[in-house]
């Protein structure tokens, strides 16, 4: 039996070596046919072949680029559709045509050139279908691929002197991403109206599927941009009015624009604009809205309902008329046509209500809570029944998770909100997993589940007073995302499309996590960018995210003012307003003096290196946030040191280094290109932590009585 299973093998490797394996054969001939072999190529080096892949934004999963490029004249291109497309189909190719014209001033033709691409969706077109069967690409492996509804297939063919390009997806979504893909192919080394193609195949789907940012796109342009990065959601903050007559409607956005206006740009740019409910104690864009329901406001430990408080802003879930409020306000928001989607957050109030009946049982409180949402959704499913639901869970909810997901169907998303306290969903810090072990039992029980990645209140709250590098940060969080299996990667950043390279390192790595590091995709961005030597960009920005991210990790109070004022209070011997929340250095991530020493060098080459590449921004970047290290050094050293003299020079050193603090910052903001209110807030952050550093000045050292 083994002679004889030996003799098998060598008949069988004998005609596998002659040309017995028809597979093989067939596939070596499609090699010579389609990568090049009869059509005009030029060399493609590896510097260019970089240039090439770092055009792409994000990396593609599976890419191959060959040896070969071609070029042709932007008015010797033709796209190919099927006349079986579908209507979102042909809007999808018929944008991209625009776009074409816009950028080369030439339009695309309708049938055959010297480049012709074949685009659609495979089961409309029967030229993909044709190009399929005959081994140019592969319709099943790409209809097999995760988020099959997002994958596409670019293949490019060099054969018989035409050149083509087969630009295949499985729906409208795919066919969208492989054509901006397409795009950034010939953006690499084109030049005006003369293209360069590479020769590549790739094959390309996202990690998580839905993909986005809360209160981010606030104007088409930005709606725009998302859409270029692949971003497919955008949360938009929605606000409920109430009338003298106790009728409840649908104002808008916290932006004083309709969130139906911001709909339709989404449904313009292929994403989901999901109208959200912030908090369920926090309904009114007023903020006194359950003024006019005081008879629902929950009541305080000592029975009364005062409802302009913080804890007087959330229901009393024992008043059957809260019900009635609830099902009028849902039935609101699916009446102003704003789409088939809702996410809704639970309530984060301190407190609940302790009236008699609901008597301060949070675990209670809750569970009524999201009973009430399940019965107000229903009912507006009546008015819209194609309405779907996401439920937010908050940090005040985390305790009681469980208990509320057994009231909420498995037909409704689950998300887990990011919160600063004692009972936060999960922490913003730089070196700690995002999720709790919840998240994975959540997805466990059958719920597409999401988690909002915080991205801190540098860029949640518009205080803008020093740049955010958090690349390294996103890839770890995304990574974590797409391991433990969650449906949703959404990002909060209010200002994200002023911190370019943040949302840009959220579309990264929420599509594909695993396809650069963090150095490569910041040396991808700053060659978009057309920054010199990008290696060395990013060598710079990674110095820097540290301790720069360990300084926003520092704001969980919310704003760097918060946190300055508590320093302040310290080094003037005072009570500080904020209370011993934070135990490391009062909030700054650092972990003493020492390692601020340490940083402050690595700060030093930052700027050394900025100053070499004559890049402003760097420049402007490592000067800033040196000197805020330098200030939270000597803050360190004053908290460390037992000698009063010694805890004075500090103190003085603050006052001294804070001066420079206005004219840094404003070099900073001007390489910025902030909007109209972000430069405002940016001028408005400064301002206040500048009057807070006044108080330095305003309490001499002579007064203190420093131990």
């Amino acid at each position: 039996m083994k002679e004889k299973f030996i003799c098998k093998s060598i008949i069988f490797l004998l005609l596998f070596s002659v040309g017995g394996c028809s597979t093989c054969n067939n596939k070596a001939r499609l090699e010579k046919e389609y990568m090049g072999a009869s059509y005009p190529s030029k060399p493609l080096n590896a510097a260019k072949t970089m240039r090439v892949k770092r055009s792409l934004h994000p990396m593609p999963q599976e890419l191959r680029i060959s040896d070969r490029s071609y070029e042709i004249p932007a008015g010797e291109c033709a796209l190919k559709s099927s006349p079986g497309a579908s209507p979102k189909e042909k809007q999808i190719i018929d944008a991209f045509k625009e776009k074409w014209q816009a950028e080369y001033n030439v339009p695309l033709k309708d049938n055959d050139g010297r480049l012709t691409i074949i685009a659609g969706v495979v089961k409309n077109s029967p030229f993909l279908q044709k190009a399929a069967d005959n081994g140019v690409f592969d319709a099943k492996y790409l209809s097999e691929q995760p988020n099959r509804e997002q994958a596409y297939n670019i293949t490019t063919v060099a054969n018989n002197g035409k050149l083509m390009v087969y630009v295949a997806a499985n729906d409208n979504a795919g066919l969208h991403y492989g054509l901006l893909t397409f795009k950034q192919l010939l953006n690499g080394l084109s030049k005006n109206q003369e293209l360069t193609l590479p020769h590549c195949r790739i094959v390309d789907w996202p990690d998580i599927p839905e993909r986005g940012v809360m209160r981010g796109a606030r104007t088409d342009v930005q709606m725009q941009r998302m859409a270029e990065m692949k971003l497919n959601v955008n949360h938009d903050w929605i606000w409920m009015s109430v009338s003298s007559n106790r009728v409840i409607s649908y104002t808008g956005n916290s932006y004083g624009r309709g969130n139906r206006d911001r709909f339709l740009a989404g449904e313009r740019n292929n994403i989901k604009t999901i109208p959200h409910v912030v908090h369920m104690d926090y309904l009114f864009s007023d903020g006194r809205g359950m003024e006019k329901f005081p008879e629902l406001a929950a009541a305080g430990k000592t029975g009364e309902r005062i409802y302009g408080s913080e804890s007087g802003r959330t229901f009393c879930y024992g008043n059957p008329k809260t019900q009635e409020v609830m099902d009028q306000m849902f039935a609101a928001i699916a009446k102003a046509d704003l789409g088939d989607r809702l996410a809704v957050e639970m309530g984060e109030s301190p407190t609940c209500c302790h009236c008699d009946a609901c008597k301060g049982d949070a675990r209670k409180h809750y569970i009524n809570e999201i009973k009430h949402i399940m019965h107000a959704y229903q009912k507006a499913r009546v008015i819209n029944p194609a309405l779907k639901m996401d439920i937010v869970l908050t940090q005040a909810t985390q305790p009681h998770n469980y208990a509320i997901l057994d009231f909420i169907p498995k037909d409704v998303g689950v998300i887990i909100y990011a919160g600063n306290g004692p009972n936060e969903t999960y922490k913003t810090t730089f070196g700690e997993y995002v999720l709790t072990p919840q998240a994975e039992e959540i997805v466990s029980r059958g719920y597409k589940t999401g988690v909002w990645v915080s991205y801190g209140p540098a860029l949640l709250w518009n205080d803008i007073i020093f740049p955010t590098y958090m690349s390294q940060f996103t890839k770890l969080r995304m990574s974590e995302i797409k391991d433990r299996g969650l449906y949703y990667g959404l990002g909060w950043m209010d200002s994200c499309f002023n911190q370019e390279l943040n949302i840009e390192a959220f579309a990264e790595f929420s599509w594909n996590a695993g396809g650069r590091t963090d150095a490569e995709f910041i040396a991808a961005w700053s060659q978009r960018k057309n920054m010199a030597e990008p290696d060395k960009v990013a060598q710079v920005i990674k110095t820097l995210e540290y301790p720069i991210w360990a300084m926003a990790s520092g704001m969980r109070t919310r704003t760097m003012t918060r946190s300055v004022e508590r320093m302040v209070s310290l080094l003037n011997g005072e009570n500080p307003k904020w209370g011993p929340y934070f135990e490391i250095l009062n909030g700054f991530e650092y972990h003493n003096n020492e390692e601020l020493i340490r940083v402050n060098k690595k700060c030093d080459e930052a700027v050394t290196l900025s100053k070499e590449l004559k890049s402003n921004e760097l420049i402007a970047s490592s000067l800033l946030v040196k000197q805020w290290v330098a200030i939270i050094e000597r803050y360190a050293f004053f908290l460390e040191s037992k000698d009063p003299e010694k805890k004075k020079a500090a103190r003085e050193d603050i006052i001294k280094l804070s001066s420079h603090l206005p004219k840094l910052c404003k070099n900073w903001i001007d390489t910025q290109q902030l909007d109209e209110s972000n430069y405002k807030a940016s001028q408005g952050g400064l301002n206040a932590v500048m009057k807070e550093f006044e108080r330095l000045k305003n309490n001499p050292i002579e007064s203190l009585h420093l131990k």
